[in-house]
C-alpha cells in the first residue's frame, strides 16, 4: 500500500490500516450502482445485479453494448425494463 501511495490513517498502530474507497467508473454502470444500490425498487435490483456481475460492461457508454450483455446473461424483461428507464432517466437516450 506505501509503494502504491496510500499513507496509513494512524502510523503509531501496530496493525495499520488504510482507508481505501473504490472508485466508481464514470460510465453509465458508475451512475448507476451509485444512484440506485440502496433503493428497493426495480432500479436497486438492476444496480446491485450490475454490482455482482463480474462481467457488466462496466466502462460502456454505449446503450446497445450494455443491452447485448444483458441478453446474452439471460436478464429476466423486468431488467430490461429497469435499464431502459435508468437510461433515459440519465439522460443517455440521445447518446448511442
Amino acid at each position: 500500500m506505501l509503494a502504491a501511495g496510500f499513507a496509513p490513517a494512524d502510523e503509531t498502530e501496530q496493525n495499520w490500516y488504510f482507508r481505501v474507497k473504490e472508485k466508481m467508473p464514470d460510465s453509465f454502470y458508475g451512475w448507476c450502482v451509485q444512484r440506485y444500490k440502496h433503493r428497493n425498487s426495480a432500479l436497486g435490483d438492476l444496480a446491485r445485479d450490475m454490482a455482482m456481475m463480474p462481467s457488466f460492461p462496466k466502462m460502456s457508454t454505449g446503450k446497445d453494448e450494455i443491452l447485448e450483455h444483458l441478453w446474452q446473461s439471460n436478464a429476466c424483461d423486468g431488467a430490461i425494463r429497469a435499464f431502459e428507464k435508468a437510461w433515459k432517466l440519465n439522460g443517455r437516450d440521445d447518446r448511442e
